[in-house]
């Protein structure tokens, strides 16, 4: 079964193929222009005569004023960034607050207006105030559109004063609360001194503090000496402790006396040692003289070596126990030394408490101070700003008379009939693009999922020869597919009545018979029957009778062309379908393919009937005909997938009665005919 689950595409259109789609919708695209033609005209004649004034304001960057909360050491980033700065002015220009406010001071000054409400005032304004920056200044153009040049100017200029005024009044009202923010921030400031030098000193009474720099290094260097001489009678005490642990080694074997020398410091002990090295070299001596072990020489000597060793033992001993007696003393003086250190430690993390405590207190007492300086500082800078601040938005120039805007008049119509166009011609295109019929061999590939065979042009764009050639090309995809799975017997329908299928049989099997295959045509199209009408000759084939079903019987008629026969119903029966799915139409059909190279079965429309369906377990291939333009592609995909479900194989689809001049397969017709004049020759 073949997958026909494939998404639509768009179709890919090239520029003769949206020139033709156009030319189509020609009458759309005039449409849409004649309606925005009217429009315009329309508009340009109620629109009414309007006159432009212009005054020039200069907007600088303000000076810095704290506010509640903001840090004083550091400018606000919205001052220093004048850029923003300039943008917030301009919103603040066409703001709401200032239509009011403009409302407000226009009904104070003009009598007319006092019946009208602010909001109606605000809203005619709104309407028609504008602003044009002057770029790389920090000039700014306000414009305000009236119906009357003096009025136009009157209130443009009484806007730009009452910018500027409510600019220096938000001004004043910033300084007024800035002085009033540090006044706040000093009191506070100075009550929290006065509290930090109270905590201070409550402090130092309770801990027997002050302790000035110079106690402090002296307790310093005091803990430094005991911990050195902690770590002294420690390293001695551990130096004396491993001599002993050698010496008791030493003294448990005395066969390791060359090593003792430079551990004991005795004289006798280095006197007997001496003595021993001496008789124990002679001793080495006498053996290298032959001297046997018996002699008595070496019996003296050996006896002379057993005394000395166990001098040296002895000396050993006594050297020990001293060394013990010193280790103790070592450990007694490090013990000593040891709490000698820890006492002074202790008072001095005691002391180093209360001393960063201390400075803890000291160094927020300088913080307070310096945020006092600065916050007194700042106030005086307030104050001496004060005296010589100056508005940093001012009016270079007042507006004179308005000037008459242009009305928008030709140009305007022009502009929107080619509007009208351009919004036509993108709806002819897009109807083109969505449009859901089937118009392309690509379409048949991407959004059908089935083999294209190609394309049949309309006949009457063609002459006979170009059509003969269009269906040789049919007959090579039937060639190639029959040598590759020996297809002969197909069957060829449609989803819907009037898209060419009977046609496509009739010429098909022409080209199939004029080629010398011996071709056989069925019409199984048992409710029309049209193929009678068209191929046959009226003379029977023989004895060309057949009954393959109980209640059908057929009738093989010849046609004009040798190898083409026709197989008909003597009549139309009354239970098609139930006819149809008899298992002897198999076998008649199997006979055909016997006796014929190709087999074509000319059936119902799949959406008609559900004759196609049973035919299509019967026959070796399918080959489907799409109409171009006339089909939608769900119908198609819902007509294939009814045939998948039988198992049946679906060789592919042709795009018959193709408008070749409205298509991108233009260049087709010059090749057909070339061939087809060719031929002719």
């Amino acid at each position: 079964m073949q997958d026909l689950n494939v998404s639509e595409s768009l179709p890919q259109l090239d520029i003769r193929y949206i020139l033709h789609v156009l030319w189509t919708g020609k009458w759309v695209i005039l449409a849409c222009m004649l309606v925005a033609m009217a429009l315009a005209a329309v508009n340009n004649n109620f629109q009414k005569v309007s006159y432009r004034a212009q005054a020039q304001i200069q907007i600088d960057a303000p000076p810095f004023l704290p506010s509640p909360g903001a840090d004083f050491n550091a400018q606000s980033s919205y001052y220093l960034n004048i850029d923003r700065y300039f943008k917030t002015e301009k919103q603040k220009l066409t703001s709401r607050r200032m239509h009011l406010l403009f409302a407000g001071r226009l009904k104070q000054q003009n009598p007319r207006f006092q019946n009208q409400s602010s909001d109606g005032i605000a809203g005619e304004l709104g309407g028609g105030i504008s602003l044009a920056p002057v770029e790389d200044t920090n000039l700014l153009w306000l414009e305000f559109v009236a119906d009357d040049p003096r009025k136009a100017a009157d209130w443009v200029n009484l806007y730009v004063d009452l910018y500027v005024e409510e600019n220096d009044r938000q001004q004043g009202e910033a300084v007024k609360q800035s002085r009033d923010v540090l006044k706040r921030q000093l009191y506070e400031i100075k009550s929290m001194l006065a509290s930090q030098q109270t905590q201070m000193n409550q402090y130092a009474e309770s801990s027997n503090l002050p302790v000035t720099p110079e106690m402090a290094s002296v307790e310093f260097e005091m803990v430094s000496r005991y911990r050195a001489d902690y770590e002294d009678a420690k390293a001695k005490r551990e130096e004396e402790e491993q001599k002993l642990a050698k010496l008791e080694t030493y003294i448990a074997d005395s066969s390791k006396l060359t090593n003792i020398p430079e551990l004991v410091s005795s004289p006798s002990f280095r006197s007997y040692y001496i003595q021993w090295v001496e008789a124990n070299n002679a001793l080495e001596k006498l053996r290298l003289d032959g001297k046997g072990e018996e002699h008595p020489t070496l019996v003296a000597k050996r006896t002379e070596l057993d005394n000395l060793r166990k001098q040296l033992r002895n000396e050993l001993v006594k050297y020990a126990d001293g060394m013990r007696v010193s280790v103790s003393v070592l450990r007694n003086r490090e013990q000593a030394s040891q709490k000698s250190y820890s006492e002074k430690m202790a008072e001095r993390r005691v002391t180093s408490r209360h001393m960063a405590e201390m400075s803890s207190f000291i160094k927020s007492k300088e913080n307070w101070a310096s945020a006092f300086a600065a916050v007194e500082q700042k106030l005086r800078d307030l104050s001496l700003q004060e005296g010589f601040v100056t508005s940093n938005i001012k009016v270079v120039e007042h507006a004179g008379a308005g000037y008459r805007v242009a009305t928008r008049g030709a140009n305007f119509v022009i502009l929107a009939t080619l509007g009208g166009m351009i919004l036509g011609m993108a709806l002819v295109v897009l109807g083109e693009v969505i449009n859901p019929r089937v118009k392309t061999v690509e379409e048949i590939q991407t959004s059908l999922s089935v083999p294209a065979l190609g394309f049949l042009p309309r006949t009457k764009d063609f002459g006979l020869h170009q059509i003969r050639e269009s269906y040789n090309v049919l007959r090579t995809e039937l060639l190639f597919n029959k040598n590759l799975r020996q297809h002969k017997v197909i069957m060829v329908t449609s989803s819907l009545p009037e898209e060419g299928k009977t046609t496509v049989t009739m010429n098909l099997a022409k080209t199939l018979a004029a080629a010398g295959d011996r071709t056989m045509v069925v019409d199984f199209d048992l409710r029309k029957a049209r193929l009678r009408s068209i191929l046959s000759t009226g003379k029977q084939n023989g004895n060309s009778i057949f009954s393959p079903v109980e209640g059908l019987k057929l009738r093989v008629e010849q046609t004009q062309l040798p190898s083409l026969h026709l197989t008909v119903a003597e009549s139309l029966p009354q239970n098609p379908p139930y006819l149809l799915s008899q298992p002897s139409l198999r076998d008649f059909i199997s006979y055909l393919s016997d006796r014929y190279d190709w087999v074509l079965i000319d059936t119902p429309p799949v959406t008609s009937v559900t004759d196609p369906v049973i035919i299509a377990a019967l026959v070796d291939t399918i080959l489907f005909v799409i109409k171009y333009n006339f089909v939608d592609k769900r119908i198609v995909r819902n007509s294939l997938s009814a045939l998948a479900k039988t198992h049946a194989n679906i060789m592919g689809a042709v795009l018959n009665d193709l408008d070749v001049k409205k298509t991108r397969y233009y260049a087709y017709q010059s090749y057909y005919r070339y061939y087809s004049d060719s031929d002719a020759k």
